[in-house]
């Protein structure tokens, strides 16, 4: 049975745009695959009092060399790691729209409206964040750099982006590796002792898993 959510996708995909990806029914997203793994625009949905149905469009970006030799250690279930990502934003991160509503039964005038909208806030949103980290030397300027400087904080919850910074900095900017792994391993400490519990995982096995990914051929 086809629904109203289907029917919004339906219209948006007929643009041109969305030739160059592939959309996912199971997580409602359209994958496009890159030389290094793939960009998503994840349509997260959900239906609001039986009135409307909201859409809040994500742009995440991943590089698959910063995570593939990570899976052996991961607690997470492999179909779940493979569909994570290195950057995400959604549309207020970006200055945009973050959130369209979709009236039930609206006035077709309306919901085509809508519908270009949702669609050039996509384009205009996916085409920017997919230029600026369509590289891992890219990657690297918008996100390692400013931690060297410190300029941006590092993240208070979760784990695999410390692996993943790391790794970065290791295939791009080998010489600053022994810095950074310096501020990220303080920084996990203090997660440690406040019992983040991602971090709590995987804390007594640092020296191991970092050793792992020193020596592993980190092939591009």
């Amino acid at each position: 049975m086809k629904t109203y959510f289907d029917q919004v996708i339906s219209n948006l995909l007929e643009d041109s745009y969305f030739n160059k990806f592939k959309y996912r029914k199971r997580d409602s997203s359209l994958i496009q695959k890159t030389a290094y793994g793939s960009n998503r625009i994840h349509l997260r949905h959900w239906s609001c009092f039986n009135i409307s149905l909201d859409i809040e469009p994500q742009y995440l970006v991943r590089f698959d060399v910063l995570s593939k030799w990570f899976e052996k250690f991961s607690f997470k279930p492999l179909r779940s790691q493979r569909d994570g990502w290195y950057k995400g934003f959604s549309g207020d991160m970006l200055g945009k729209q973050r959130l369209f509503e979709f009236a039930y039964y609206e006035e077709e005038k309306k919901y085509l409206n809508d519908i270009e909208l949702l669609k050039n806030c996509i384009i205009e949103c996916s085409e920017y964040v997919f230029d600026e980290y369509s590289t891992l030397e890219k990657a690297y300027e918008k996100e390692i750099v400013p931690i060297l400087k410190g300029e941006k904080e590092l993240r208070k919850v979760g784990a695999d982006w410390f692996f993943e910074n790391l790794t970065l900095c290791r295939i791009v900017d080998p010489k600053n590796y022994e810095r950074l792994k310096e501020i990220h391993l303080k920084h996990a400490k203090g997660m440690f002792e406040r019992e983040e519990p991602n971090m709590s995982f995987y804390y007594p096995r640092l020296d191991e898993i970092l050793t792992y990914m020193e020596n592993f051929d980190l092939k591009i």
